[in-house]
């Protein structure tokens, strides 16, 4: 499969594009606030992967839309508008899009647990633990993760380290038990291996999709 990576310099496009060339995937396109875009490559890929910033993925999706690609994107802060408008014009299109938070298949599995039990708890704290670095706070997975849940049922904070650490502590109460997870990850070539997954899906659905 021949790939078009945007945001290939930054933290998370490094390890992306380690894993996937190191299993089999082909690079045509290497594009980055430097390495500015050329249509030409993106006329020539299977797929296109976003890792960059929210306007950077905006516009990409604009040419994915155009060359009719398909396109994972994993930046966050997207506004309910935003993603309505991907899912509109990929339907028109009759592509697929994917936007997603977190790539980690053990948190999109936690979303749909989370999602079954809320109902049954009254109180549901929510605590996530990056390294200063981190720029948005609650941070995207913690939106992700909570995105269905009653606002008035939630409590968020968010911790920032000196050292490294992705870590996410839910805990649901009501007044007859208590449910706590505590989710870390130690490595990110977890994420890359969650995009693989979703190159894979491609082309299975038309539209948006949020989870793999």
């Amino acid at each position: 499969m021949k790939l078009v990576l945007q945001g290939f310099s930054g933290k998370m496009g490094k390890v992306v594009y380690k894993y996937l060339k190191e299993n089999g995937y082909t690079f045509v396109g290497l594009f980055d606030e430097k390495h500015k875009i050329q249509e030409k490559k993106i006329a020539k890929c299977d797929a296109i992967i976003d890792f960059s910033t929210m306007e950077s993925a905006k516009n990409m999706f604009n040419l994915a839309i155009k060359y009719h690609k398909p396109i994972i994107i994993g930046v966050t802060g997207f506004t309910s508008e935003d993603l309505e408008m991907f899912d509109k014009k990929a339907l028109e299109a009759k592509m697929s899009v994917y936007v997603i938070y977190n790539f980690l298949i053990s948190i999109q599995r936690l979303k749909e647990f989370i999602d079954a039990l809320s109902d049954n708890y009254e109180t549901i704290y929510v605590e996530d633990i990056h390294n200063v670095t981190k720029k948005d706070a609650p941070s995207g997975t913690t939106n992700f993760l909570i995105d269905k849940i009653e606002k008035n049922k939630l409590e968020v904070s968010s911790i920032r380290t000196n050292y490294f650490t992705y870590e996410h502590k839910i805990r649901l109460f009501n007044e007859f038990e208590s449910l706590e997870i505590t989710h870390k990850c130690y490595n990110k070539l977890g994420y890359a291996k969650g995009v693989e997954i979703a190159l894979t899906r491609l082309n299975t659905f038309v539209g948006l999709k949020r989870s793999i």
